[in-house]
């Protein structure tokens, strides 16, 4: 009988504690979101906290913004006065470039760039992703940050509608907006015409000693940057030393938003684009053309040409070649600490966020490698992955 009560008690215990443990279980799930995958406003939340987490100190009030306009666009002129209106509304000032300013017939709106620069608080650019670009590269070098007002067709970067203008304002003015920080690309042309026959003809008296130049370059270093130089940076000063032998090369300097492409200089054929990254061999690539795209960019030109769409967070640059002739050069996703070295065996052209083409000869060496970052400024709620359905049109949660 003992025997048999004790073995009761035993069984007895377990299901007391299985009992406890389901109560608290089913507590714990009561308690939780039935489906937070498909809660816009919690989605939104977690998503914004881990993308902007960095950015979380308040910002800046904004209460003098530059306006950036197309010049060329004066089916935007009603647009372009109604945010005018509501910014003055609202006592913030407003300054444009006299070009901008005498499209829409208020040149009391009108400074130089320069002063624009001094005086404003924050650059917003009236249009689409174009326009956004064009406000990023007059801002470069004052760390002003961008918003982006959508009247284009895409508007993948600009923050807001005009429609909704009306109640961002307050976030400005109390600096509840959020910074979110986009990589852009620094891109070196070292341009050398006629080196390589020049080398040729005097190569006994004019060859520079490796040891000598590997000197030089770090002396005129260590002066630029008071004494402390990255190992990165001396070596990409020295790619363009060595092409220096004869006579000074001609550098030009340019940032990219989105990418640079390195194209073609006719209509037909294509162009073979030699590929080094830090100096060693990656590629011969043969194509149509080669995109070195940003995180940012990769949803832009990159995107129709097969590659692949990256977070902007993502610390990463994209080499997508177009219409490669062989299936065996693919897309390719690396970290932006390398620096990347191109030629062409022909002249071809470079082309910087679609905007801008530059001549790339076939003597020249083409550089790229991580730059300075720009802050666009958003909607604190604003989701990327929604953005991302929204515009792609992507279906949505089940």
């Amino acid at each position: 009988m003992l025997k048999c009560i004790y073995f009761k008690d035993t069984q007895k215990a377990p299901d007391k504690t299985k009992t406890n443990k389901s109560k608290t279980t089913k507590a714990k799930r009561e308690s939780m979101p039935k489906n937070p995958a498909i809660n816009p406003q919690a989605s939104q939340s977690a998503h914004h906290a881990s993308s902007t987490q960095a950015n979380r100190a308040p910002n800046p009030p904004i209460n003098q913004v530059a306006l950036i306009i197309r010049p060329d666009s004066p089916q935007l002129k009603d647009d372009c006065l109604q945010v005018i209106e509501i910014f003055t509304r609202h006592g913030i000032g407003v300054c444009m470039e006299e070009a901008g300013a005498a499209m829409l017939g208020a040149p009391e709106l009108a400074l130089p760039l320069p002063e624009i620069l001094a005086r404003a608080q924050a650059m917003v650019s009236l249009g689409g992703d174009g326009t956004l670009i064009s406000a990023v590269h007059k801002s470069l070098g004052s760390a002003l940050p961008v918003l982006g007002i959508n009247m284009g067709r895409l508007g993948f970067l600009t923050a807001i509608k005009p429609s909704e203008l009306e109640d961002f304002i307050p976030l400005l003015l109390s600096g509840e907006y959020s910074l979110d920080k986009h990589q852009m690309l620094e891109v070196e042309l070292c341009a050398g015409a006629a080196l390589d026959e020049a080398e040729s003809k005097n190569a006994d008296s004019k060859k520079m000693d490796s040891a000598k130049m590997d000197s030089a370059v770090l002396e005129s270093s260590l002066v630029e940057s008071g004494g402390c130089v990255p190992t990165k940076e001396l070596h990409t000063k020295k790619l363009c030393a060595q092409k220096s032998h004869t006579q000074k090369l001609r550098t030009q300097k340019f940032y990219v938003l989105n990418e640079v492409l390195i194209t073609k200089k006719d209509i037909s054929g294509m162009v073979k684009i030699y590929a080094k990254v830090d100096d060693e061999a990656l590629n011969a690539y043969y194509a149509d053309g080669l995109i070195i795209a940003t995180p940012t960019g990769s949803s832009a030109y990159n995107i129709s040409a097969g590659g692949s769409v990256v977070h902007p967070a993502c610390r990463v640059m994209l080499l997508t070649p177009v219409c490669a002739h062989s299936l065996t050069q693919r897309p390719m996703v690396i970290s932006d600490d390398f620096v990347l070295r191109f030629e062409v065996d022909e002249d071809a052209m470079i082309m910087l966020d679609g905007q801008e083409r530059v001549e790339f000869g076939k003597n020249d060496v083409l550089v790229v490698r991580k730059g300075r970052g720009v802050n666009l400024i958003q909607h604190p709620k604003r989701s990327y992955f929604a953005v991302m359905k929204e515009k792609f049109s992507w279906g949505g949660a089940k």
